[in-house]
């Protein structure tokens, strides 16, 4: 495993119809790696819009713990059922996401024979594009998530491009009714 996160948040619908909302979350960070400067807080927000199965969330996010940052992203989602019954419902929704950040750039530059200087620069960029095939299954309050995504990301400036991933992942998520 490489980190363990739990998050709390709330959201509330801006519209009666229940087609805009508004969330905020704050997550804490566990990591198997005890690097220097990982941020293990995260404060974000978003505002969602849905329109029939069709979803978008267009969010923003701030991490702090090491050495601070932010993000922005945009989801887009459709859901699709793919099992409904009184006690259980099995659903998919296709993802496809845009991910932009804060990062610093830190490049060593020769200035004479035994000389060196270091140049840091801090970039906001698209960092990565992913398609997300998830399966959902929900008993009740409980939900369970299986995830496979496909993750294109971009280089950035004065770097070699980038192999494509992917990766697995499983979440378990429980409603309280408020």
């Amino acid at each position: 495993w490489d980190f363990v996160s739990l998050s709390g948040g709330y959201t509330t619908y801006l519209t009666k119809k229940k087609t805009l909302s508004a969330t905020g979350v704050y997550s804490y960070s566990f990591y198997s790696d005890d690097t220097a400067n990982l941020n293990k807080h995260r404060i974000s927000g978003s505002i969602g819009l849905r329109l029939g199965g069709f979803r978008n969330s267009i969010s923003s996010g701030y991490l702090f713990g090491g050495i601070a940052t932010f993000y922005m992203s945009n989801n887009s989602y459709y859901n699709i059922d793919l099992l409904k019954s009184e006690k259980l419902t099995i659903s998919t929704q296709p993802r496809l996401g845009l991910f932009w950040g804060s990062q610093t750039i830190t490049e060593l530059i020769r200035t004479g024979i035994l000389n060196f200087t270091t140049i840091s620069t801090d970039v906001f960029q698209q960092l990565n594009t992913e398609l997300s095939i998830p399966v959902e299954f929900s008993f009740g309050d409980w939900d369970i998530e299986v995830d496979y995504t496909f993750s294109f990301p971009n280089a950035l400036p004065n770097e070699e491009s980038l192999d494509q991933t992917g990766y697995f992942s499983v979440s378990l998520g429980y409603l309280i009714g408020l």
